[in-house]
């Protein structure tokens, strides 16, 4: 662990507390980056720092500050998460599924990180990888519907369709208006020519959120 003579004085962390609780990225990096001068190996600063750099969309600066916080010290799993989450957020996939990965040799049990693994596996195709880490999710938190539903989408993807009914019902019991996971078991039922019960789903879809348009072109398609 880095040494407390690290960090600056509690009133300082406290305003940085303050600015990433108010969301003020920019002010936050500003005092970030005159601290990190005082304080270079400061994990706490380094850490907020990647944040409001990640926020303010300046994505190739973040993850070159979690790289500074994983040379200042290699066991700390959040360095390794929040890396995975910039390099997600720059679509480089391969490397942030290889972050999250560092975390969960780590810690097997961070949910975040094994989640957030199975997302990016997703996005480049590795779907039995992907089902393989939401079910280990769903091992540690068994009511987590983000994972069910997710499962259930790689599922699908495989054509496992009565599978993907299984995950998405667990999901949807959970959370009646999770709205994705309704339009994607409305669209599971359709492959099985079960119309209204997909038709059922995907007004539900709408009626939680107005606005997905996913699920009103997924309407229209079941209609035709």
């Amino acid at each position: 662990m880095l040494e407390n003579t690290t960090n600056p004085p509690s009133e300082e962390l406290a305003e940085l507390s303050t600015l990433h609780d108010k969301k003020q990225f920019a002010e936050l990096e500003e005092v970030c980056t005159e601290l990190i001068k005082k304080y270079p190996k400061s994990f706490v600063i380094l850490n907020l720092l990647g944040v409001a750099l990640c926020e303010l969309g300046k994505l190739t600066e973040a993850i070159e500050v979690f790289d500074r916080t994983i040379d200042l010290n290699i066991n700390l799993v959040e360095s390794y998460y929040n890396r995975g989450i910039v390099q997600h957020r720059a679509g480089q996939f391969k490397q942030a599924i290889e972050s999250y990965k560092n975390a969960t040799r780590l810690d097997s049990k961070h949910v975040k990180s094994l989640y957030n693994s199975g997302v990016a596996l997703t996005s480049v195709g590795q779907l039995d990888d992907a089902i393989n880490v939401y079910s280990q999710v769903i091992h540690l938190d068994p009511n987590n519907a983000e994972a069910h539903g997710n499962k259930g989408f790689c599922l699908k993807r495989q054509g496992k369709i009565e599978l993907s009914l299984q995950s998405f019902n667990q999901a949807i019991q959970l959370r009646p208006d999770y709205a994705e996971a309704l339009n994607n078991r409305g669209n599971a039922f359709k492959e099985l020519g079960q119309l209204t019960r997909a038709l059922q789903d995907l007004d539900r879809a709408i009626a939680v959120k107005p606005n997905y348009a996913i699920a009103y072109n997924s309407r229209g398609s079941a209609l035709q």
